[in-house]
C-alpha cells in the first residue's frame, strides 16, 4: 500500500513538474546565493546574502506598480530601450521595487 502511494506521487509529480515547466536553477556569487524557481513562465528569485538576509523578487509588470512607482516608471520609459520590474520581499519590511533600466546595453537599476 505505501509502495504504492509513493509510485503514485513520484508519477504524478514527473507529470505536475513537465506541464507546468517547473525548473530550479541555483548560483552563488562571493557571499550571495540566489535560486530561480520557473513555474508556468514566471520566475521567483530567492536570493540570500549575509547582509541582506532572505529575499524573494518576482517579475511584475507595469500596471502592478503602486500609483506613485507608476509615474516614475512613465518618466523613465522613453528614456530607456528596454525596463524589467521586479517586487522584492525580504522579512520584516514593506516589498521594495526595482526597476532594471537598459539602454544600447547597459544597465542602470533604480529602487522605488
Amino acid at each position: 500500500m505505501v509502495l504504492s502511494g509513493i509510485m503514485l506521487m513520484v508519477g504524478t509529480s514527473g507529470k505536475i513538474i513537465q506541464q507546468d515547466s517547473i525548473s530550479v536553477s541555483t548560483t552563488h556569487l562571493n557571499s550571495e546565493i540566489e535560486s530561480v524557481i520557473s513555474w508556468r513562465q514566471t520566475d521567483f528569485v530567492f536570493e540570500f546574502t549575509f547582509d541582506e538576509g532572505f529575499e524573494v523578487e518576482r517579475p511584475i509588470k507595469a500596471d502592478e506598480l503602486p500609483n506613485h512607482l507608476k509615474e516614475k516608471y512613465t518618466m523613465l520609459k522613453p528614456h530607456y530601450d528596454k525596463i524589467h520590474l521586479e517586487k522584492v520581499f525580504t522579512f520584516n519590511k514593506k516589498p521594495v521595487y526595482e526597476f532594471y533600466c537598459y539602454k544600447n546595453g547597459k544597465l542602470t537599476k533604480f529602487e522605488g
